[in-house]
């Protein structure tokens, strides 16, 4: 689902990029790879509330001293700065 989603994507069409990477979690919710591109195209598209919601989700699956769970931070980071 997760290249399903970045095909999309770079077609730029985010609504089914979104919707495989749901399918994703769906299927496999404890594969981070999926909160963390979901949480970046719903800040790309200043849908804050979702992203923190998915970023916040994928931090609480994840192991906290991870790849994932940094690059998780790091995007809640990102969204506190452009959302205030």
């Amino acid at each position: 689902y997760l290249n399903l989603a970045s095909i999309y994507q770079k077609m730029d069409d985010q609504n089914k990029a979104i919707k495989f990477l749901r399918k994703g979690i769906k299927v496999d919710p404890y594969y981070a790879e999926s909160y963390i591109n979901l949480g970046a195209y719903y800040i790309e598209l200043e849908k804050y509330d979702e992203a923190m919601k998915i970023l916040e989700n994928g931090l609480a699956v994840c192991n906290p001293e991870s790849e994932a769970a940094k690059k998780l931070r790091k995007n809640l980071e990102l969204l506190e700065s452009v959302a205030g």
